[in-house]
């Protein structure tokens, strides 16, 4: 793991890629493997969720689907699919 808040300034965010904006650049984003640890200095934290609706058609390994088939295939092959 890489304490990411000893890496940046006051002055910088961090921001951190999830599954839907992984899937819709088509890769070029990948999504962050993270643990937030209890921290003993308050610091400012934003969540911005974007989620695609079930129906929505995306291309995943040269397949056509929708978000909830492949909500259903991540959910197999893990443990957590970022909520």
């Amino acid at each position: 793991w890489v304490n990411l808040e000893n890496l940046a300034d006051s002055s910088e965010a961090i921001v951190l890629v999830g599954e839907t904006l992984n899937l819709i650049s088509k890769g070029k984003y990948l999504p962050a493997t993270h643990q937030v640890k209890k921290n003993q200095i308050r610091r400012p934290s934003i969540v911005y969720q974007l989620r695609a609706e079930p129906d929505c058609l995306i291309e995943y390994r040269g397949t056509q689907m929708t978000i909830e088939e492949w909500m259903q295939i991540q959910k197999a092959q893990r443990q957590s699919v970022n909520g």
